[in-house]
This record gives C-alpha cells, structure tokens and sequence, in this order.
C-alpha cells in the first residue's frame, strides 16, 4: 500500500514540475512580442526573468519554514494556486510593472514547487536517487518542450499571447485538484534541524564547486531558453512558428537525454555521465554559434538539449548522496543558488543585445559552458577521489 502511495505521490509531483516547465518556456517565444505591448526595451521585459527568479529565491528560503509549519502538500497546493492566480492576472497586465510583480509571484510558486517535488522524490528514493530525479525532471522537460511549441502556434494564428497563460492558468488549477485527494508521508528531510545549518557546508570546496555550476547551468539554460529563439529569427530569418520550434528542439532532446540518463546512471557513475554530457555540449555550442545553416543551427541545438539533460539532476543527487542527512536543506540550498542564474543570465543577454548583438549574448553563453565544462570536471576528480577513499 506504501509503495502505490509512494508512486501516486511520484506521478502528482511529476505533472507539478511539468507546470512548472511549461511556465519557464512559454515566455521565450512571446518575449519580444510581450516587448512590443509594453512599449520598452529588450533590457526592461528581461526583468520579467529577474524579478522571477527573486521570486524564486523567496521561495526557497522560506520553504523551510512552510513546510515545518503545515507540511508537503499543503506547500505544493499553495504554490500550484498561487501559480494558477497570477499568470491570470499576468495575462491580464497592461504594463510592465504588474507583469514584474505577476511573474516576481509566478517565480515564487515555482521555487517552492522546485523545492517539494526535489525535496520529495530525494526522499522517497534514496537508493535510486540519481535515475529518480532524472525522471522528476523528464516531466519538466515535457512541459519545457510544450511551451514554446504552445505560445508559437498562438503566435503563428494571430491568437492574443494572454491565451498562452489562461491555458497554463488552467493546468496549473487541475494539479491544485490532484493534491487535494493525496497525502504525502512522514519524510526525514532535515529541514526541521534549523534554517542556517547548511552553512556549515561552506567550508567544503566540493560543495562550493556544486554551487558554481548550479548557477552557471542554470544560467545558460535560461539564456538559451530566454534568447535562442530570438536569434535564431534574426540570424536565419525565419517565422515565428519556425523559431519558435528551435527551443522546442533543445527541449525535446532535453527530455530524451533524461530518459537515457536513467539506465546511464543506473550502469555507470553520475558525474562521469555528467562530465561526458557537458564536454560535448561545448562542441554543439560552438557549432550552434558558428553554423551559417538552418539544419545545423537546429541540430546542434537540440545536442546541447541532450548533452543538459542530465545535468541538473545529477548535481542533485550528488548533494543529496554527500550530504544524507541534509537532504531537504541541501535542495532548498540548490534551489536558491540556481535562482541567480535565471536572475542574471537573461538580463545580461538583453543587455548585450541593447548594447551589442543578440549574437554576442550567444558568444557569451558559450564562454560560461566552457567555465561550466571546467567545474564539472573538478567535481568528477573529487567525487573520483571521495569514492575512492
């Protein structure tokens, strides 16, 4: 009975997240024109993301406190309702400064859906941590790949792009339903121990390292989710449909590399699949920057998509493997870190592009998945080394 508890419990959390990646993607398409009904800058609707993303480091920080005062599922619905409200009154904003407080909640619903569904699939499986988060994060690929080909479709028939955020509204409402008739279990996360006491983790190079490349992947992911469709338009000279369909790209290879990360991570050692994956995602970005051909363009896009698939996931289950008995302060640690990235990353592109080019925003993404590529390799020599030992 447990185990089909469990498993309910695992599909629920699975569909969550997929909201979740369902709202991170949808913007990207509709960015510019988002721009254009709010009569600002590239820079300005980039602030959309920033103001997300301090949503979703609120969230992260006081997820903790949430869930020691009610418990898992009361957190997760609130965060699904607050989600389902606000991309309500997002779709609804007439200007710039009620779309930054809509999308500042939107991003808090999202920290706090990133933190339960991390925090309770780490726990229900603590012998397969690594396979079972890349399946959690398969699901957010799923809704990953079906926001853009979503606000694209809209885009291309001439459609309002408020309806993109009613439909997702919409969604977001029928997860909110699903929790009512589930009840999560009683999980030692090591969250009740105290708000502050991963800070002692700190000290530990190896933590930092993970830190560092949380922020840099997330950074670029959300560069290429925010931008890539952008100047894949201006750089080929394509339609909106036809643009929009290179994020889908890296999205659906996105989630067939999660897919196959599962039996990978299963028969070999996470970080040695991870540091394969992001070595030849440099070669795909490099690739994706210097092609002058469409095919090229969208094919070396979608191998950047496989070769991140895993990435993520498995520097959370290497968290949650070196640091057991934190597990649930470790996710939320993670969760506030990659926050920065989404923080970041997208502004310092539309800045580039105000001040440059879209393509050295592209350029400079590359620089940091090679900086990425580094610290992953440091990570993989000490995870060899404390394997080791």
């Amino acid at each position: 009975m447990i185990k089909k508890e469990n498993r309910i419990i695992t599909a629920i959390c699975c569909l969550s997240l997929l909201s979740h990646g369902l709202v991170t993607t949808a913007t990207g398409p509709l960015l510019t024109t988002v721009q254009q009904s709010y009569h600002v800058t590239s820079a300005a609707v980039s602030l959309l993301y920033t103001f997300m993303s301090i949503g979703s480091i609120t969230a992260v920080f006081i997820s903790g406190y949430l869930i020691r005062k009610t418990n898992f599922r009361t957190v997760a619905l609130l965060a699904q309702v607050l989600m389902a409200s606000f991309l309500v009154i997002f779709a609804s904003a007439g200007n710039l400064t009620t779309g930054i407080i809509s999308y500042t909640i939107i991003g808090l619903s999202g920290g706090l859906i990133q933190v339960t569904t991390n925090t309770t699939i780490s726990a229900l499986n603590p012998e397969t941590r690594a396979p079972a988060l890349n399946m959690l994060h398969f699901s957010f690929g799923i809704g990953a790949l079906c926001g853009p080909l979503l606000s694209g479709y809209i885009l291309q028939n001439g459609i309002s792009w408020s309806n993109v955020y009613y439909v997702l509204a919409a969604y977001s409402v029928f997860i909110s339903f699903l929790y009512l008739f589930i009840r999560f279990p009683l999980m030692d996360t090591g969250i009740s121990k105290g708000s502050f006491e991963f800070l002692k983790y700190f000290k530990n190079t190896y933590f930092v390292l993970m830190i560092l490349a949380i922020i840099i992947y997330v950074g670029v992911e959300m560069g290429i989710n925010s931008w890539s469709v952008n100047y894949t338009r201006e750089k080929h000279v394509l339609g909106n449909f036809a643009a929009s369909s290179v994020l889908s790209y890296f999205w659906i290879f996105m989630t067939i590399g999660r897919l196959l990360c599962i039996p990978l991570t299963k028969k070999f050692r996470p970080s040695l699949v991870m540091l394969t994956l992001i070595s030849f995602s440099v070669l795909a970005f490099i690739t994706y920057i210097l092609s002058s051909h469409v095919i090229l363009s969208f094919i070396s896009i979608s191998v950047i998509g496989l070769c991140f698939s895993g990435v993520f996931p498995i520097l959370l289950s290497l968290g949650g493997n070196r640091y057991k008995e934190d597990i649930g302060s470790i996710t939320i640690v993670f969760m506030a870190f990659s926050c920065l990235g989404v923080m970041f990353f997208p502004l310092m592109m539309g800045i580039i592009k105000d001040s440059f080019s879209i393509s050295s925003g592209m350029r400079m993404l590359l620089v940091f998945d090679v900086i990425l590529a580094v610290l992953i390799c440091i990570i993989f020599k000490k995870s060899s080394e404390k394997t080791n030992s």
